[in-house]
């Protein structure tokens, strides 16, 4: 599923001289949750880090055999004084910024009511890893 995300926006990331890489597991990686919810948070997650990430640049989609995808972008990142913020309805960094800021709110809530967790971390030499894990079919509840 995640890598289906990833093909689709490979387009928008050509589009605005961007590049997307897709780093998959060395299994199949099944996880509970609504296929449609999943999707669409992390449609949200690439589309931002596309935004945040310098033209020319590249983001990278990681899934890893836990069941935890990585988003990493390598854009300005996101001050640690805001990281709990960012997830706030209606929290944008400037009026300049496009949106309602309402998309990390919803990815939020949605990914908790998959019992899942969403969370950022500053991605090393600069830029923003967003993190989403979920659990595994198969695995105790």
């Amino acid at each position: 599923m995640t890598r289906a995300v990833v093909d689709d926006a490979a387009l928008l990331a050509i589009r605005d001289r961007r590049h997307i890489e897709f780093v998959g597991p060395s299994v199949v990686v099944d996880v509970r949750g609504n296929g449609a919810a999943i999707t669409a948070v992390i449609g949200n997650l690439i589309d931002n880090a596309l935004r945040a990430e310098p033209e020319g640049g590249e983001i990278t989609v990681c899934v890893d055999d836990e069941a935890i995808i990585s988003i990493i972008d390598h854009g300005p990142g996101v001050p640690e004084d805001e990281r709990e913020m960012i997830f706030e309805p209606f929290w944008r960094k400037s009026e300049a910024t496009p949106g309602a800021g309402l998309g990390l709110a919803i990815a939020k809530d949605l990914i908790a009511k998959l019992n899942g967790r969403i969370w950022l971390e500053e991605t090393p030499g600069g830029g923003a890893t967003f993190k989403l894990s979920f659990g595994r079919l198969g695995a105790a509840a």
